[in-house]
């Protein structure tokens, strides 16, 4: 959805990306895998289940059916990892964020714009990071529940590539934010759609690839 289409929009936002963009490092998820590991909470079987889960799935690319592939969650509830999940932020993520990143969240939150963290990594984990890095909204992927257990699976649109722009476009219409002035950083090629939705993109910690993009594009580098 175009600016043009919301005559209404008057705010401007910052949208970040979390992975390799506002935390430089190996992926949140990745980490908290790890980190239930250490933790006791996650065992040789669950493990084997996931793998079984991804190796089943046929359809996609490998690299999108690991990311969507949450089978390690299934019959657990969020309410019962509430509270670790939030020690594993505070102790394992927020040590991580560049100075650099702060410093541009900062920028934004002076200068009025709305701060949205727009992420494929899982609601769960992205809420209490959102809260600590002072977001004014978030959009991650959303897991489905039944009876109050999370199932393994995913409640589509799991925010990847074009699906994300649409997120995005979607949010911006019922905030009234003006995307044609708004900023978005981001790090990786999935994330293009994105980019070329806002008036301002910004490529961070670029790969190769990500890096042509952008000087064919005429698009800031950022690296932290």
């Amino acid at each position: 959805m175009s600016d043009e289409n919301n005559p209404l929009a008057t705010e401007i936002a910052a949208i970040l990306d979390l992975d390799h963009t506002l935390i430089p490092r190996a992926s949140v998820e990745r980490r908290f895998v790890r980190y239930l590991w250490d933790q006791g909470r996650l065992h040789r079987g669950d493990l084997f289940r996931a793998i079984w889960s991804l190796l089943s799935e046929s359809r996609g690319p490998l690299s999108l059916r690991i990311k969507t592939n949450k089978s390690y969650l299934a019959g657990r509830s969020a309410q019962s990892l509430e509270r670790l999940v939030r020690v594993f932020v505070a102790d394992e993520v927020r040590p991580l964020i560049s100075p650099k990143a702060m410093a541009i969240l900062e920028n934004h939150r002076r200068r009025g714009h709305h701060l949205l963290l727009l992420t494929g990594c899982p609601e769960f984990l992205i809420r209490p990071l959102a809260e600590e890095f002072g977001f004014d909204s978030f959009i991650g992927t959303r897991l489905e529940e039944e009876g109050g257990r999370w199932t393994g699976r995913l409640i589509p649109p799991h925010p990847y590539g074009e699906a994300k722009r649409r997120l995005l476009e979607t949010w911006a219409e019922n905030r009234a934010v003006h995307l044609a002035q708004s900023h978005a950083y981001a790090d990786s090629p999935a994330d293009q759609a994105v980019l070329e939705a806002v008036g301002h993109p910004h490529v961070v910690n670029p790969g190769r690839r990500m890096k042509r993009l952008a000087v064919a594009r005429g698009w800031p580098v950022l690296a932290w």
